[in-house]
C-alpha cells in the first residue's frame, strides 16, 4: 500500500511537471487601441500591438456594464474587448475592470485573457491601462505580460 501510494504521487507530480514545461514564460506586451464613439456598446477601432501577439488589427467592445456610479465622481464599468489580428493569425479576448473619475476625467483599467482563438486559443495575461481621450478617439494604452500553454 505504501508502495502504491509513492509511486502515485511521483507519478501526479511528474504529469504536473510535463504538463508546466509546455508554458511558455511571460513576455511582456504592449497595445494602442483607438477606439471610436467608447461610451457606445458596439464601439471598433485599430490597434497596434508588441509582445507574443499580433501586431494589428481590430478592436471590439462585446459587451459594457455599468458596476456602479458615484454621482459627479466617476464609477466601475466591466468591459469585454474582442481583438481581431489582421494578419489571420486569430482573435484574443480581454476583460477589464474600468475605474473612471470626473473632473478631471481619468480612465484606468486592470485587465485580464479571457479567450482567444487560432494561434492565441491557449494564450494567458493580465496588466493595466490607461483610456486617453482625444477629439477623434478614446486613446487606450495596455500594458502587462501574455503566455500560452
Amino acid at each position: 500500500m505504501r508502495l502504491t501510494s509513492v509511486f502515485c504521487i511521483l507519478f501526479v507530480g511528474a504529469a504536473l511537471t510535463a504538463a508546466g514545461a509546455s508554458a511558455t514564460p511571460p513576455v511582456p506586451v504592449s497595445i494602442a487601441a483607438q477606439t471610436v464613439d467608447a461610451g457606445n456598446g458596439d464601439a471598433s477601432g485599430p490597434f497596434t500591438a508588441s509582445g507574443p501577439i499580433c501586431p494589428s488589427g481590430m478592436t471590439y467592445t462585446e459587451s459594457r456594464d455599468t458596476a456602479g456610479f458615484e454621482r459627479g465622481f466617476g464609477g466601475q464599468i466591466r468591459v469585454t474587448k474582442l481583438f481581431v489580428c489582421d494578419d489571420g493569425s486569430g482573435s484574443f479576448e480581454l476583460k477589464l475592470n474600468v475605474a473612471i473619475r470626473f473632473g478631471p476625467f481619468t480612465d484606468t483599467y486592470r485587465w485580464v485573457v479571457v479567450g482567444g482563438t487560432g494561434a492565441y486559443e491557449n494564450l494567458h495575461g493580465t496588466g493595466s491601462g490607461t483610456g486617453t481621450p482625444t477629439d477623434d478617439f478614446l486613446l487606450d494604452e495596455y500594458t502587462g505580460t501574455m503566455h500560452s500553454d
